[in-house]
């Protein structure tokens, strides 16, 4: 299958295919986690990726962060001190440009997960993360916020544009 492909592919092609290792390298992901060992395991992971994984260890944090990086994807713990990964996921998504917010815990219900998709999150990590199943989930979670707002340089234009639309719509989807 893929591997025999692979090993056939000339040296430049290989080269190109690295190139997109990550399908959106310019992709800004916030992961928030007051536990500080959890946080860098999980930015060092994602910087390898290819990703502008920035990384803070409070919900208010996070918060003042996403003002500035504008990120695509959040991941965030869910227990965390005052502020909970639920509260933080219910204001980050009520702004205009909302990012996709993943949340993880080593304490999921199927009832509070439930409750989480409800509320907007995108989906629930159950902790200790397993590496591959976590970059899948935010390749997912990208590939809906990237059609949102491409990248982070072209946020700002991509805002304007979206003020000279008539409210309610979304360029591309009939409502």
């Amino acid at each position: 299958g893929m591997a025999k492909k692979d090993k056939e592919a000339s040296g430049p092609q290989m080269e190109k295919c690295n190139d997109n290792a990550s399908r959106v390298p310019s992709a800004v992901i916030l992961v928030v986690d007051d536990d500080p060992l959890q946080r860098k395991i999980i930015q060092t992971i994602l910087s390898d990726e290819g990703y502008r994984a920035y990384e803070v260890s409070s919900a208010e944090e996070a918060l003042i962060a996403a003002q500035t990086l504008n990120p695509h994807v959040v991941l965030t713990d869910l227990r965390m001190h005052k502020m909970d990964g639920m509260k933080l996921m219910e204001k980050l998504r009520s702004e205009k440009d909302a990012p996709e917010v993943i949340i993880m815990s080593a304490f999921g219900t199927p009832y509070m997960i439930e409750e989480l998709l409800k509320k907007g999150a995108f989906s629930f990590m159950e902790k200790p993360l397993e590496k591959n199943r976590m970059l899948h989930h935010i390749n997912s979670a990208l590939e809906i916020a990237t059609k949102m707002k491409p990248t982070a340089e072209r946020a700002k234009g991509d805002q304007r544009a979206a003020d000279v639309l008539p409210s309610g719509t979304i360029a591309g989807i009939a409502s």
